[in-house]
């Protein structure tokens, strides 16, 4: 990843540096063409080579109608007429005893790391009565109609039992 990081980085330099060497060559160069039917290819085979672009900005003179003067603020120095002077206190040697600093003590408290213990699981045989099937003889089975919430279609037949359409 890095590696092809370098090479792109160096192609891109060497694509710059390219180009100011050939900008500052073809700046002063005229691509006009002498015949209007001739091709471009044909006039600029001499530089196909180069694969830049260059543009070149060139002075337009802009007509100024009206000067008009604008206030910019800037900084002006005045003079104030009453000076307020602070004194700074400054250390000084004294000749008065100063005592020395009470050392009091200092105890590091270290904490008691405490590991905290991770739940698990234990398998173990539990005690539970389980109900064992025994078998059982239906005697009637009996369908009970449910109320459905929707009106459900359903379509009735009517039996023919005499031909009468001549089939």
């Amino acid at each position: 990843m890095a590696a092809s990081n370098i090479f792109c980085l160096a192609i891109l330099m060497y694509v710059c540096f390219a180009s100011l060497v050939t900008s500052s060559h073809i700046g002063s160069e005229d691509y006009s063409l002498p015949d209007p039917h001739q091709s471009l290819s044909a006039a600029a085979q001499h530089h196909q080579t180069h694969e830049t672009y260059s543009e070149i900005s060139k002075p337009v003179p802009v007509q100024v109608i009206e000067k008009i003067p604008l206030p910019i603020p800037h900084p002006v120095a005045v003079k104030v007429p009453n000076v307020i002077r602070i004194q700074i206190p400054e250390p000084y040697a004294v000749h008065v005893p100063v005592q020395q600093e009470i050392q009091v003590p200092t105890y590091r408290i270290v904490p008691e790391i405490a590991e905290k213990r991770i739940p698990f699981t234990v398998e173990k045989p539990y005690p539970v009565e389980v109900e064992k099937p025994y078998p059982v003889e239906i005697i009637k089975q009996i369908k009970i109609s449910v109320p459905k919430p929707y009106p459900v279609p359903y379509t009735i037949y009517k039996h023919v039992m005499q031909k009468e359409h001549g089939w």
